[in-house]
């Protein structure tokens, strides 16, 4: 069972048509695009959710093919989520960011995601 959440625009911000009014939406393609935004710990109703970025992603010497199962393993955890393909992380220690990029398969269509997080 898909639950509704707000419509968000491709930035991650509200969805408000020229009316003022708000959507909603049950896209896992959003769910997807949330979940790989939300930090281990941030939520106090839910510590034990979120991905662990400063825990164990944006760490000294990161082990890129543990990322990829901890990400894909957030990706596949979205309910109605098929598949996931192509799945690259990057991680880039000077500017202390994190490249995600993968080809997902939900709701009968196919999609392409880039998901940049910074320290």
């Amino acid at each position: 069972m898909l639950v509704y959440d707000l419509k968000l625009t491709n930035t991650g911000d509200l969805e408000i048509s020229e009316d003022g009014d708000v959507s909603l939406t049950q896209s896992v393609r959003q769910a997807v695009l949330i979940r790989l935004r939300w930090l281990y710990a941030e939520w106090r109703f839910a510590p034990e959710n979120g991905v662990p970025y400063f825990q164990k992603i944006m760490v000294k010497s990161p082990d890129i093919t543990r990322i990829k199962q901890i990400i894909r393993s957030e990706i596949m955890g979205v309910e109605g989520m098929v598949d996931v393909k192509n799945l690259a992380v990057k991680i880039d220690s000077e500017s202390r960011t994190a490249r995600i990029t993968f080809d997902g398969y939900a709701d009968g269509e196919n999609f392409s995601e880039e998901v940049v997080m910074s320290a």
